[in-house]
């Protein structure tokens, strides 16, 4: 059932794309109404099926686990299905055939055409569109009724049924790799190690000071010597 279910909902998104297009006929409409009248069939068919016994607890662990999968797709036709239904009232409230003038896309024409061949007269072509008239507008009703009664289900089945469609545990089992990190704390030897090169450094330093000052000092002395020597 979820299979036609889910072919049917392929179909009638199918002919949607045509409402409007230069394809778009009373015939089209017709599919359509048929298209969605089976869909609904199979909608609360599926639901008499399904949630029954998915709240029975006589029903074993394999099977209720084959009908959560089954009710997850349900689920996700259904939400779907209620989209294209928005989407078809929408665009036959946009491109009506019957009831006033639309141009249509991409074509330049306007429906409904009014010819009088094969020998039909006036009336009775006006009173075909009449019906027709009626009819999309009968057609339009149902399509409301539709949406709000499958928003309705949506609801009911969720509130029926613990199981919420988006909680999908996954089929593989993963390990998770936790990593340790080990934090070495110094030991003496390396703090012995760093006291004596600290005390290598500060001899260098004192060293090199020492010898800066000394070539100051000779290099002054040996300034002296030279500017006394020259005023004699």
């Amino acid at each position: 059932m979820v299979d036609e279910l889910n072919q049917r909902t392929a179909r009638y998104t199918y002919l949607l794309s045509y409402i409007g297009s230069s394809v778009d006929s009373g015939h089209l409409r017709d599919e359509m109404r048929n298209n969605r009248q089976r869909l609904w069939e199979l909608v609360k068919l599926t639901k008499l099926t399904i949630v029954p016994a998915l709240r029975s607890k006589a029903v074993k662990t394999d099977t209720v686990n084959e009908l959560e999968v089954i009710y997850r797709t349900f689920c996700a036709v259904l939400a779907y299905l209620e989209d294209q239904f928005l989407k078809a009232l929408f665009l036959q409230r946009e491109f009506p055939l019957f009831t006033g003038t639309c141009v249509l896309i991409q074509t330049g024409l306007s429906e409904p055409p009014l010819t009088y061949a094969s020998g039909n007269s006036r009336e009775m072509i006006e009173a075909n569109s009449f019906n027709n008239s009626i009819q999309e507008k009968e057609d339009l009703r149902n399509l409301e009724r539709d949406i709000e009664e499958i928003h309705e289900m949506r609801q009911d089945i969720t509130q029926a049924i613990p199981i919420q469609p988006w909680e999908i545990e996954p089929e593989i089992e993963t390990d998770k790799n936790t990593s340790t990190v080990q934090i070495i704390a110094p030991s003496k030897s390396s703090e012995n190690f760093a006291t004596i090169g600290d005390q290598r450094h500060r001899r260098r330093r004192c060293v090199s000071v020492l010898l800066v000052c000394f070539v100051v000092i000779v290099s002054a002395s040996v300034i002296g010597i030279v500017t006394g020597v020259m005023k004699l």
